[in-house]
């Protein structure tokens, strides 16, 4: 069993706010202590997993069934749950509720005609179908290799991707959607999509800076003014991710570590600066994760990070 499964007991809310419970000191410096030691405990772990299991502790979990009828064979029920969280159709209803407001917000950019709009909704729903397909693929060869424990534990490093893709946007960068889109557009509407679409995405990413900086306020306890200043500091210094998910609080702290020191400095007090350094030391090597799985900003983004200039938005938008 991996141990950092059992390392702490952080629940996540819908926003990826930590809901931390932990013993009071009586002392202040005793209650800071004791807070960023759990809330370093949670971002460790975190880092790698979020609120997933690895593994080891998956397939330890599937092989009960499997041993009592004197049988080393996991259930393929388990392909769905690993995939989909158990539960495939709200995934579905996800994906269409997510293309229409995508298709909503593109005709917002200037009245779309009809058979632009039908463009879009075409290509919404081979992304979704190519979802599916893989799906499926990975489905099979499932299938063939559930009787050998060892394959099945490499089998779950090699659908991280695809547990990501069912979590996520799969109409954003590189997508039928996405593409469909820069060739349907005209350059005014392309300028206005760019501008209401960067405010759309700045305005979710705001909400995950405040839920990390509550997170953190946990251990640190900020002032009122530094609360909003951290806020502002991190909208203007750092970008959204490449797409929204269940990391985006990774993306932000991993962001924050990069900030430089001098600016934090004028905002936090000594002994804050240094729990928020251990903080920063536990998270890191959460780089290559966040790489290899495509959720760091673009580096188009991070150059415009706090200009919200939309013409060098839909200038970016253009040439992905």
């Amino acid at each position: 069993m991996n141990h950092r499964r059992k390392i702490h007991d952080a629940r996540l809310d819908d926003d990826g706010v930590a809901r931390e419970e932990f013993r009071w000191n009586r002392s202040a410096s005793g209650r800071r202590l004791i807070r960023v030691g759990c809330l370093a405990l949670f971002i460790l772990s975190g880092a790698v997993a979020a609120e997933e299991q690895d593994g080891d502790d998956l397939v330890e979990e599937a092989l009960p069934q499997a041993r009592e009828v004197g049988q080393v064979v996991i259930d393929e029920q388990n392909f769905d749950q690993w995939v989909y969280r158990g539960d495939a159709e709200a995934t579905r209803r996800r994906f269409e509720a997510l293309l229409r407001s995508r298709v909503d917000a593109a005709a917002q950019a200037g009245n779309l005609t009809e058979g632009q709009k039908e463009k879009l909704e075409l290509a919404g729903r081979g992304d979704m179908r190519r979802f599916h397909e893989r799906v499926e693929v990975l489905r099979l060869r499932f299938k063939s290799i559930r009787h050998d424990i060892n394959a099945v534990q490499a089998f779950l490093q090699e659908i991280q991707p695809l547990q990501l893709a069912a979590n996520g946007d799969p109409f954003g960068q590189g997508s039928l959607y996405a593409r469909t889109l820069r060739r349907t557009l005209t350059a005014d509407q392309a300028a206005e999509y760019a501008r209401l679409d960067l405010e759309r995405r700045r305005f979710r990413y705001q909400a995950r800076i405040e839920s990390v900086v509550a997170m953190l306020d946990n251990g640190l306890a900020f002032r009122d003014e530094q609360r909003q200043t951290i806020v502002t500091l991190l909208l203007e210094n750092t970008s959204p991710p490449r797409q929204f998910g269940q990391y985006d609080q990774y993306v932000v702290l991993y962001q924050l570590q990069r900030i430089p020191d001098g600016k934090l400095e004028k905002i936090l007090d000594p002994d804050q600066r240094q729990l928020l350094q251990r903080v920063m030391d536990r998270f890191q090597g959460i780089e290559p994760f966040l790489q290899q799985n495509g959720l760091l900003p673009d580096p188009a983004d991070e150059e415009q990070a706090g200009t919200g200039d939309p013409r060098a938005a839909a200038e970016n938008a253009r040439k992905r």
